[in-house]
């Protein structure tokens, strides 16, 4: 089933997977964990990056592309910034338009004056998309850092359509007068 044509593709990178978050306007209508399969060369990474984003692409025909930037510590790894790398040539070749967005900004945005930290930033997002809730309250250490990608890209995918909508807005309210 093909959705419109507007739809918001957000991914989080990590090593071993992707977190993948589907918007339609500002309604999340698609989240999974896509886990990459043992062993982990760069050649399966590489296929296995292309055939998952060629599946998005066809299914949700998304008209941009929010990537989480890599933090400090995440532009160490070299599977990281090859996964990274992947992502975007890809969609480079799909053309379609790619932005990145930064987790900590999004977490600026989130936190509403508590500690600027992911817990709290994705309880935030939590409130407002409720079906993220049980990803979000997770205790177990391996449960939370399976499900980081995907609230990592729910979350800067949050940010991107709100940053989109205001500027929007914005635009509309200048031509407006």
């Amino acid at each position: 089933m093909k959705e419109s044509k507007n739809n918001l593709l957000a991914i989080a990178p990590a090593t071993k997977r992707l977190g993948i978050v589907v918007f339609s306007q500002t309604d999340l209508i698609y989240f999974s964990v896509k886990t990459f399969a043992p062993p982990r060369t760069e050649t399966l990474i590489k296929r296995q990056v292309s055939q998952m984003i060629r599946e998005l692409i066809n299914e949700f025909e998304p008209k941009t592309v929010a990537l989480k930037v890599l933090g400090k510590q995440q532009l160490k790894s070299k599977n990281l910034r090859f996964v990274s790398s992947l992502i975007r040539s890809e969609f480079e070749r799909a053309d379609i338009v790619l932005k990145e967005v930064s987790l900590e900004q999004t977490k600026k945005k989130l936190c509403f004056g508590k500690k600027r930290n992911k817990e709290n930033a994705f309880e935030a997002l939590s409130l407002i998309y409720p079906e993220l809730k049980r990803f979000a309250g997770c205790r177990n250490k391996s449960q939370k850092e399976y499900y980081n990608s995907l609230l990592s890209a729910a979350a800067i995918g949050y940010n991107f359509q709100d940053c989109s909508l205001k500027n929007t807005n914005k635009n509309q309210n200048k031509t407006s007068f």
